[in-house]
């Protein structure tokens, strides 16, 4: 039994690897140039300063050194200031508290837009298609319980 259940969880660990894969992207525009972040991972936590510590840096003067943290919960972006001199807006109010985000927050004078990203994993296992699966656990339990498995086993595949 121990060879059908190695071979479930095999099978589910293939499919697992391909679930969504979230991530965060955030772009801004700094003295006429283009910058961009990208984040992945369902559990992000950022730090946004002038500050090269900070995981999103923005050279600009009315950023402080650690402005804001950005962090995304169940799939929620919450932004929070960091007491910073010039504030962290969001559709213009300054927020005193954590605040959910949807798509721009500003930090000091800088506007920085954020997209939520939601794409599949790349992944070298292939996923396999529904007959691919059923057949695999019937062969795994066949295989695991009869000493004769491996004829079965390729009687199984050759109708694939």
């Amino acid at each position: 039994m121990k060879g059908v259940t190695k071979r479930i969880d095999s099978i589910f660990k293939k499919l697992k690897n391909h679930e969504n894969e979230f991530g965060l992207k955030l772009e801004f525009e700094v003295n006429g140039k283009r910058k961009e972040y990208q984040f992945g991972g369902e559990d992000i936590d950022i730090t946004i300063g002038r500050d090269i510590s900070n995981d999103v840096v923005i050279e600009h003067n009315s950023v402080s050194r650690n402005h804001a943290r950005l962090r995304v919960k169940d799939g929620t972006i919450w932004v929070e200031d960091l007491g910073s001199k010039n504030g962290t807006y969001i559709r213009e109010k300054k927020i005193e508290a954590p605040h959910r985000v949807t798509n721009e927050i500003t930090v000091g004078w800088v506007m920085v837009k954020i997209d939520m990203l939601r794409h599949k994993k790349d992944s070298d296992a292939h996923i396999p298609d529904e007959k691919y699966l059923i057949l695999s656990l019937i062969t795994g339990v066949i295989f695991a319980t009869a000493g004769a498995g491996i004829i079965i086993l390729a009687l199984f595949y050759s109708f694939l």
